[in-house]
């Protein structure tokens, strides 16, 4: 998957756009502007242990974009709960 990724952070660069790495080796780092280490792991576990970080990098540049990340644009929600109902059984 690696060179996967590599591949597509070199793309994106030329066309423009910022990208940030987490994890990956010395080549995908230098295919991205901002490369995060990721943790010693096999390339198979690998993801498992980049979706923390992850997430944490998307909300810091929310809010740096002045965004709220627990309200993004077009998603809306609603949660009803029946009294009558326990457990989800009538």
């Amino acid at each position: 998957m690696l060179p996967g990724m590599t591949a597509l952070a070199g793309d994106l660069a030329a066309r423009g756009a910022t990208t940030i790495g987490i994890g990956g080796d010395a080549r995908f780092e230098s295919a991205c502007d901002l490369a995060v280490g990721g943790p010693d792991l096999p390339e198979l576990l690998a993801p498992l242990g980049l979706i923390v970080p992850a997430q944490l990098i998307v909300e810091a540049v929310a809010r740096r974009l002045g965004l709220d990340p627990d309200a993004p644009r077009g998603l809306s929600k609603i949660t009803q709960t029946d009294a009558n109902t326990v457990g989800g059984a009538k």
